[in-house]
Parts: structure tokens; sequence; C-alpha cells
């Protein structure tokens, strides 16, 4: 396995991860327009055997990180892949300068959290009817960086 920094050529794949593990997904245009013309966004991808099998999209924004969206394909989850996939990416902001990191998840995402919350994020506050479907989310964030 190996990660490798996304490019438009991905981003129909990606797209394709997204609608198989998302209830409001992301569109191949949008992951088109975060690789090509959003310059605080970076996608690292994460490929087994030639095959893209996750992906995290992230933002840094001066000194902050903001995780956008974080996948691993539903045939590969439950293997420490997210884990990983987090690592290389909390990796990656820490050398770019990140003092921190943020990011939004939904309530009912258990899974998601208890990954978030074992890599140190904690929940900062709640935001009412913050998905379409009227879904509450937690903001969670983590420092990483220091003076």
């Amino acid at each position: 396995m190996e990660f490798k920094k996304a490019t438009k050529a991905d981003a129909r794949v990606i797209s394709i991860l997204e609608k198989d593990n998302f209830i409001a997904p992301w569109s191949e245009e949008q992951f088109f327009y975060e690789l090509g013309d959003n310059e605080f966004s970076n996608i690292v991808i994460l490929i087994d055997n030639g095959k893209i099998i996750g992906y995290c999209d992230y933002w840094l924004l001066f000194d902050q990180g903001q995780i956008n969206k974080i996948c691993i394909s539903k045939e590969n989850q439950g293997k420490g892949l997210g884990s990983k996939l987090l690592e290389k990416v909390m990796e990656e902001l820490f050398k770019k300068g990140a003092f921190s990191v943020t990011l939004e998840v939904r309530i009912s995402n258990v899974k998601a959290i208890n990954l978030y919350q074992k890599h140190g994020f904690e929940i900062k506050l709640r935001k009412k009817g913050y998905y379409s479907n009227g879904e509450d989310c937690y903001m969670m964030m983590k420092v990483i960086g220091g003076i």
C-alpha cells in the first residue's frame, strides 16, 4: 500500500468511492475543482495493488488544517486503514505548519467519532441542523503544533 497526492485524473474514481460511502456525496466536478482550482486543497489517496481504496481531502488555511472528507472503500473498512490515512494527513499538516486541525462529523457516525477521538480530536461544539437532512454535527479539533 502507498499514499500519493491525487491528481485531476483521480477525480472520477474518488467520486465513485464518495457515492458509495456518503449520504450527500460530492460530485466528480467538486473533486475536480478541489484538485485543480482550490489553492488550499490537498487530496491524499491510498492505493493498494494499483487501485485507489481511500482518500482524504483537506485544506490548509495558513496555520489551520480542515479535514473535509476521509473515506475508505467499504470492502477495506475495519482494517485500520482509516487510522493510517488520518495519521498520514496529520503528518502532512504538521510538516506544512498547521497549528490545529478541525473537522465536522455527523453525530450519528459513531465509528468516525471514535476514530477521531482515538487520534486525539475533541468535540468542541454541536452544530444544530448542519446537514441537508437536518442532522446535527460535531465540530472536532486537535492541536498538532505549537510555538
